[in-house]
């Protein structure tokens, strides 16, 4: 069964985003530019991983991140 546009709209309204997509996301959630958080991807194990070119990562997994103290 396929639901309509005003039925999607409606249920993605309700559900809190999750995934962080992009850059400009990533940037707003840690404050920190693109050209900071790159490198910290291989030498400080950032959690954020590739999908189909774009980076993608959660706010969870961010905070756990900085909790563990590894980008410190």
């Amino acid at each position: 069964m396929y639901e309509t546009t005003a039925t999607h709209d409606a249920r993605e309204a309700r559900l809190p985003r999750v995934w962080l997509v992009g850059w400009e996301e990533i940037e707003q959630a840690t404050g920190m530019t693109r050209k900071v958080l790159k490198p910290l991807i291989t030498e400080a194990a950032l959690p954020v991983r590739y999908i189909g070119g774009r980076p993608v990562t959660t706010a969870t997994q961010l905070e756990r991140w900085v909790a563990a103290g590894v980008g410190v």
